[in-house]
């Protein structure tokens, strides 16, 4: 879910910071990247419903249901369906915000969301280059159970919004997707009834449920 096109160009000296991490997040130092590239199933095209909880740095907390759709080569669709109408579509370069009449409300590129732009990483299939690449501004975890990975990314350096990353993949899906922000608190995301498919839809993002 996957998945960066020109995710990092942080070649600056990198100094381990100590953050604090959620109970379960991965200890195991990552080498072998190819290796976790076959625990990943990327269709071209795949749909699932989420559940979000987001707790804000002021205590508040946000929780939000909606759909989710990744299109290979095209991007992917954050649609909440409540408590409000809204949606979200990540391509490589831009994150575009829509109201809930399917208006745009704002566009950002990914370089002034950290957070989105990581993401990203997992929009070309978490390819060993991206995964590597990401090892310059992250310590990168695993922890392997059977058929399921959980990934870590930890910021190395001080000042990083996005101060870490989980990702927990069971089956080659991505089910779960936990991280940490400066601005925006913790998060946590659950997808549900995940699907794939071979042909991606040529239509536009469905932006509005009717």
């Amino acid at each position: 879910m996957q998945k960066i096109g020109a995710v990092l160009a942080v070649v600056l000296l990198i100094t381990p910071v100590a953050e604090a991490v959620p109970a379960g997040f991965p200890t195991e130092e990552v080498n072998n990247y190819e290796g976790l590239h076959a625990y990943f199933n990327f269709a071209p095209y795949t749909t699932a419903q989420f559940e979000q909880q987001r707790t804000m740095p002021s205590g508040r907390v946000l929780r939000s249901k909606g759909y989710f759709e990744y299109r290979r080569g095209v991007g992917m669709m954050w649609r909440t369906d409540l408590p409000a109408r809204t949606a979200m579509v990540i391509s490589r370069d831009w994150m575009v915000v829509y109201g809930s009449r399917g208006q745009e409300l704002r566009r950002t590129a990914l370089e002034g969301s950290p957070a989105a732009r990581y993401t990203t990483v997992f929009l070309d299939g978490a390819k060993p280059d991206n995964l590597d690449a990401l090892s310059r501004a992250f310590r990168v975890t695993c922890r392997v159970e059977g058929k399921r990975l959980v990934l870590g990314f930890q910021a190395l350096r001080e000042g990083m919004d996005l101060r870490w990353l989980m990702v927990d993949v069971v089956g080659g899906n991505v089910n779960r997707v936990a991280y940490s922000s400066g601005r925006q608190g913790d998060t946590v995301i659950l997808f549900k009834g995940v699907k794939n498919g071979e042909k991606v839809p040529t239509a536009p993002f469905r932006l509005l449920t009717r």
